[in-house]
């Protein structure tokens, strides 16, 4: 027998298979045998690798992709991928991978991986440039795991593909003379992606020129070809070298020399260029012309001018004449050597024909005029020409004229004025020196506590018109030396003024050509004095207890002086209360109206209210006194008003009784009773007589102490009583039984005082027989009751009378707001709003309750009145009852807001604020309305969460108010605030921001606030440049130093500081300070994006080797934390030397002798 059966795939290695087999028979004998069975399984990794773009250029990217998978018959258990990155790129990016910092990635792929199972991962490096075309970048990856898997390795090469071109350009004069030197310039630079191998120059020395020198070093000339040898250049090296040659001398004029440069390298890379220079001959002159120390010079003196003259070049210069042209302002004075002339400003000399190299000298004298501006330029330009096309010169040379003028101006003006009065203020002016004065302006500023009223004696004069204050400006033009004048100015005296206030003025002289300015001052004192007028007025008069009398105290100031610290005072009127005062000030028994310092002809009314008092006898008189004074001796003043009082009082009764009462039965009637008007009631009684068919109940009247009866007649004493005193009077008959049924009962109470004060009123109760009923409704403590809550409505019935009541019912007519829950004791029924209650039928006597229950709607506004009707009635006739019961609602609802934001943004960042909100309790809230105003420091940018929202508009800052309309108890919601943050702003800086909540029917209001801290910070960039480079020993390097703040804060007292570099001298730095060594510019408070520059300038060392860097270093930094930054500039010298040797020795000597 066998068994065959097939084992699972894929499976672990070594998995151990056990199986048992078991025989049996009915005897029950058995036996079993056992086998265990080793797995053997392996795994293997396929891995491949894809790149793309092959080939690539420098500073592309390689998009790398890594295939893998999983076969044979096992799981790969936690596989790991390798990748390194290849020579000459660098990492970009990876999908998942783990970039390490020995130069590989690695994805970490944990869990089994069945065969079969497969993936892509990426990998993207940069690669380098430049770099060579062709060169090979090698990336390898590999695979493997945590189970013995084989591992796996794969390789792929790129192929890089670059370029580079050479660039050369040559420069030369256009045009240059026999036997002169010329340099030509040649700049050359590579362009591409790979470098130029062994980069070479050569330039051929033009015919008809011999080698000068070449640069920089290293170069080199043999065979009369120089020779630059540069090495390899990077893509974008660039630079500049030079040739000097000498031109032939002699040489035909208009010879053209072409002289061509070559670049080449050692990887095919070559350009030339070529430039043309036409060789010019001939002959020409040159002039020099000076003032010989004779600038500046003063207005009114004399200049001598030198003229040196020469002649060069191969040719006699023929009729050589020399013509100067004076300058503007002078006047000729002479000339030499002879021959020379002057005609119309010109002076001529005729010098004749001259050989190569000839020179000489010649002078000219002139006057200066008298006056002059200073400064004024004397241009002299002379000019040396000949017959034959030699080449003209010219010079020319520019005296300054030293010229100056003093201004001067006096002013006089009264010792005393009126205030009101005028003043006439008289200004002379004069100009001495020897240069005209130009725009002479008189300025004279009307003084304090005066205005402008005229002005003279200039043909242009600037005031601020009449009436006003200001600059009044004289124009007199130009004005020669010596010139003198007088102007007036009138101003027109303020008043008031205080008695010795002083006018100080001041008038000043000044021209536009810097004249000594000058200036002269008038003192005038003040005469003036002040008084009052005050007159009081009161209406109504006559007036009555309670009301209000109007006082008016109208006050006026008089004279020409200010008076001060006025002060108005009034005493409270006997009899009165005070109602209002304006803007005074109450100290008890008084008030008082500070009016400061007035002006005369001000004046102005001040009124005062009080209340008379009630009660107040008829004629009492209310006298009422106002004074005004000050503290600068005015007099005082008083006024007095008297308001006479009318009054008067009435007596009011009215009577209270059933309007029908059956026989046998007690009717109670009340008397009520009040005072009215504004004076008091003297000695106040109520009689009533008991009516006919009833008699008095001993005992019955009340207030017991005051009331009495005595034959039929009920007395009430009430003594003295004032107005809106009131009051009720009781007293209680029987009615007499048996009465006729409708029987009238009537009863009349008086009302009387000392004073003819008298009222009555009447009553009529008809005497009924048969039945009624009597109804009391109450809510049983359920006022007031929640909204939400239960009412339980309680209604006692009874029926009296002689008969029995038929079919009796009653009914009640539930409020609004509510709903029906129940009532008893049955039977008892609910239909619309109405509960009946079938009580059948009644005896005399009867009476009982019942009850109806209703819950109370939820929400309700607090004070809502629920008003519930009952009401007994039967079928026969019998006098219905009815009563009401009124129940108060009280409810109430919160409001509840809570904000968020976040704890830090960046300065130019937003913040976006939260508000959430909610209604509690159970009444609606009305007209609900959150209000948020934007915090310091930001802007509003946008709202939501609202119907309608109220905002300031984008940029703006102000409040932001959320209209949410009428909100249910329970309500909620969101509504949100986004601001814009300043930027700059100091790191750290808090925004405080609070949002509030409210309603228009008295919610609990709340506000909650965030709180959110700004991050910033700034930093600098400085870069510097140099000019020239190359320099020369003792020349001038200009560096220009460029600095820029960023960030999103400000920078506070920013500095910049420069070392004086080696081998130099400060020159000069504009707005800088020289601190030893160094120089430092202090550049105050700077906003991001602010930027300047700065310019130090450095006189290098007369004598320095060639080839000698001059380095120079500047330093930026701040007070608040900005990280410090430098930036340098190295300047190369290029120097050299010349050896001169010059011999000398007689002409002939003697045989034996010496020569020296």
């Amino acid at each position: 027998m066998f068994l065959v059966v097939r084992v699972d795939d894929p499976l672990p290695n070594n998995t151990a298979l056990d199986n048992s087999a078991t025989i049996s028979d009915g005897d029950g004998e058995s036996a079993s045998d056992d086998e265990t069975t080793l797995v053997h399984s392996a795994h293997t990794f396929v891995l491949e690798k894809y790149d793309t773009p092959d080939p690539v250029n420098p500073d592309q990217i390689i998009n790398y992709t890594l295939h893998w998978e999983v076969t044979g018959n096992e799981a790969a258990e936690n596989i790991v991928i390798t990748d390194t990155i290849p020579a000459n790129t660098t990492f970009e990016n990876c999908s998942g991978c783990v970039l390490y910092p020995q130069g590989y990635v690695q994805w970490n792929l944990s869990g089994d991986y069945v065969p079969g199972a497969w993936g892509d991962e990426s990998l993207q490096v940069r690669v380098d440039t430049p770099l060579e075309d062709g060169t090979l970048i090698e990336n390898t990856a590999r695979i493997r795991d945590g189970n013995d898997g084989l591992p796996v390795q794969v390789t792929i090469d790129t192929t890089v593909e670059s370029d580079h071109e050479l660039h050369v350009s040559k420069s030369a004069p256009s045009a240059i003379g026999a036997g002169q030197t010329m340099t030509y310039t040649i700049q050359y630079n590579v362009s591409g992606d790979e470098p130029a191998p062994s980069v070479t120059i050569t330039d051929t020395v033009p015919d008809h020129t011999t080698y000068a020198g070449c640069g920089p070093a290293p170069c080199t000339e043999s065979g009369g070809v120089v020779t630059w040898d540069l090495g390899s250049l990077a893509p974008d090296d660039y630079g500049t070298v030079s040739l000097a040659v000498t031109v032939d001398s002699p040489l035909a004029d208009g010879t053209e020399i072409w002289n061509t440069a070559h670049i080449y390298d050692a990887d095919d890379g070559y350009a030339e260029d070529s430039a043309l220079t036409i060789v010019t001959s001939g002959h020409g002159f040159s002039l020099n012309k000076r003032d010989n120390g004779y600038d500046p010079v003063q207005a009114g003196g004399q200049v001598v001018y030198t003229i040196d003259w020469s002649v060069a070049g191969t040719e006699v210069a023929q009729d050589v004449v020399i013509t100067d042209t004076l300058p503007d302002h002078t006047t000729f004075t002479g000339c030499g050597p002879a021959p020379c002339n002057h005609t119309a400003g010109v002076v001529t000399w005729d010098l004749g024909n001259q050989n190569p190299n000839a020179s000489g000298t010649v002078t000219v004298a002139v006057d200066v005029e008298i006056p002059l501006p200073n400064g004024t330029l004397l241009t002299n330009e002379a000019e040396i020409g000949d017959s034959n096309d030699g080449l003209p010169a010219a010079d020319s040379e520019d005296t300054t004229v030293n010229s100056s003028h003093a201004l001067d101006v006096e002013k006089s003006g009264p010792a005393t004025v009126n205030a009101g009065g005028q003043i006439t203020y008289v200004i002379e002016w004069s100009v001495t020196g020897n240069e005209t004065a130009d725009d002479l302006i008189v300025d004279d500023v009307t003084p304090v506590n005066t205005t402008f009223a005229s002005a003279s004696g200039a043909a242009v004069i600037d005031d601020p018109g009449v009436g006003n204050s200001g600059l009044v400006r004289y124009h007199l033009g130009d004005q020669l030396p010596g010139a003198n004048g007088t102007v007036t100015l009138v101003v027109n005296v303020n008043s008031p003024l205080p008695d010795g206030t002083e006018i100080e003025n001041t008038a000043t002289i000044a021209d536009s050509n810097d004249g000594a300015t000058d200036l002269d001052d008038a003192m005038t004192e003040v005469e003036s004095s002040h008084a009052f007028l005050l007159t009081k007025s009161d209406t109504p008069d006559p007036i009555r207890p309670d009301q209000i009398i109007n006082y008016t105290i109208h006050w006026e100031m008089t004279g020409n002086e200010r008076a001060l610290g006025v002060l108005i005072t009034d005493t409270l009127p006997a009899n009165t209360t005070l109602v209002n005062c304006g803007d005074c000030v109450v100290m008890g028994g008084w008030v008082y109206w500070e009016r400061g310092d007035r002006d005369p002809g001000s004046g102005g009314d001040i009124s005062m209210q009080v209340r008379v008092d009630t009660p107040l006898e008829d004629d009492t008189v209310i006298r009422n006194v106002a004074r005004i004074s000050d503290d600068n001796g005015a007099t005082p003043v008083e006024a007095t008003t008297d308001t006479l009082v009318e009054s008067d009082h009435a007596l009011h009764v009215t009577k209270n009784a059933p309007s029908a009462v059956e026989a046998g039965q007690y009717i109670n009637y009340t008397i009520e009773w009040s005072v009215s008007g504004d004076e008091p009631a003297p000695t106040v009684a109520i009689t009533d007589a008991v009516p006919v068919n009833t008699a008095y109940v001993p005992g019955s009247c009340q207030p017991a102490g005051i009331c009495s009866e005595a034959g039929g007649i009920v007395t009430w004493n009430l003594s003295d009583r004032t107005p809106g005193e009131s009051g009720a009077a009781q007293f209680t008959v029987q009615v007499d039984d048996p009465l006729p049924d409708g029987a009238e009962l009537w009863n009349t109470a008086h009302i009387y005082d000392a004073d003819d004060g008298y009222d009555e009123d009447t009553t009529l109760t008809t005497v009924t027989s048969g039945h009624g009923f009597s109804l009391n409704k109450r809510d049983d403590g359920y006022d007031p009751v929640e909204a939400g809550g239960q009412v339980v409505y309680t209604i006692d019935w009874s029926v009296a009378g002689t008969e029995t009541a038929d079919d009796v019912v009653i009914s009640d007519t539930l409020p609004d707001h509510i709903t029906f829950t129940g009532c008893g004791p049955a039977p008892c029924t609910e239909l619309g709003g109405v509960v009946t209650w079938d009580l059948g039928d009644q005896l005399p006597g009867a009476s009982g309750t019942v009850t109806v229950a209703v819950n109370v709607e939820n929400p309700l506004p607090n004070g809502t009145q629920l008003v519930n009707q009952a009401e007994i009635s039967d079928s026969n006739g019998g006098l219905p009852a009815a009563d009401s019961e009124t129940t108060s609602i009280h409810s109430g609802h919160v409001l509840d807001v809570e904000k968020s934001g976040p704890a830090t943004v960046d300065a130019g960042g937003q913040i976006v604020y939260t508000i959430e909100w909610s209604v509690t309790g159970n009444e609606t809230a009305l007209v609900l309305v959150i209000e948020d105003t934007t915090p310091d420091h930001t802007a509003f940018a946008s709202a939501s969460g609202a119907p309608m929202i109220d905002d300031p508009g984008v940029g703006n800052s102000g409040i932001v108010r959320y209209h949410l309309g009428d909100q249910l108890p329970g309500s909620s919601g969101t509504v949100t605030l986004t601001v814009d943050v300043d930027s700059p702003l100091d790191d750290g800086t808090p925004i405080h921001n609070q949002a509030r909540i409210l309603d228009d029917n008295n919610g609990a209001a709340d506000n909650d606030a965030a709180d959110t801290t700004v991050v910033s910070s700034h930093g600098f960039v400085l870069t510097k440049s140099d000019n020239p480079d190359p320099v020369s020993p003792d020349g001038l390097i200009n560096y220009t130093i460029h600095w820029a703040v960023t960030g999103n804060e400000m920078a506070q007292s920013m500095v910049i500081t420069d070392a004086i570099p080696a081998n130099t001298t400060f020159e000069s730095c504009g707005a800088c300070v020289l601190m030893g060594d160094y120089v430092r510019w202090e550049l105050d408070d700077h906003d991001p994006g602010d930027s300047g520059d700065l310019f130090l300038q450095v006189h290098v060392a007369p004598v320095l080797p060639d080839d000698t860097v001059i380095t120079n270093t500047a330093h930026i930094f701040d007070g608040n934390g900005g990280p410090p930054e430098q930036a340098q500039a190295t300047t190369t010298v290029q120097s050299g030397h010349v050896l001169v040797l010059t011999k000398s020795a007689p002409g002939t000597v003697e045989a034996g002798g010496q020569i020296i």
